[in-house]
């Protein structure tokens, strides 16, 4: 998890610096729920903005962490992939979302970046384990 967020980290610096009125990004704090970025926009204002990281950006996920993380900060949920779903609950909360495929809606002041349709770089593996799979090595005990 931890080179995912590092990763996350580089996606939003990266988004940010390509912005000509924007200088000085650097990560300010990390903890276990993200991390927030400060950076410095045209006349020397100092702007921060909250990261919330999700494994899985399930609706429910985003909903609780966006309810359990009130913030006067602008806030951004970071996940592997934001589906359509938890992108509009992003938004209807007021919040940006971005995730490692480069799906993202920042709508911030006068900031306003939005890229969506990049398919999912990662892609979560939720097939059931079979008892039954051939490459199962249990199977092979039990047969």
């Amino acid at each position: 998890m931890k080179s995912t967020i590092y990763t996350a980290e580089s996606v939003i610096e990266n988004i940010l610096s390509d912005i000509p009125n924007i200088e000085t990004i650097r990560i300010k704090e990390r903890n276990k729920n993200g991390f927030v970025i400060s950076f410095i926009i045209d006349d020397n204002n100092q702007k921060e903005i909250r990261i919330l990281w999700l494994d899985h950006a399930f609706p429910k996920n985003v909903v609780n962490m966006l309810e359990s993380n009130p913030s006067d900060d602008y806030i951004i949920v970071m996940a592997p992939y934001i589906s359509e779903d938890a992108a509009k609950i992003c938004k209807d909360k007021g919040a940006g979302y971005c995730d490692l495929s480069m799906n993202c809606m920042i709508l911030y002041e006068y900031i306003y970046i939005h890229f969506r349709g990049n398919p999912n770089k990662y892609p979560a593996d939720n097939q059931a384990k079979s008892l039954f799979k051939a490459s199962s090595k249990m199977t092979s005990m039990i047969l």
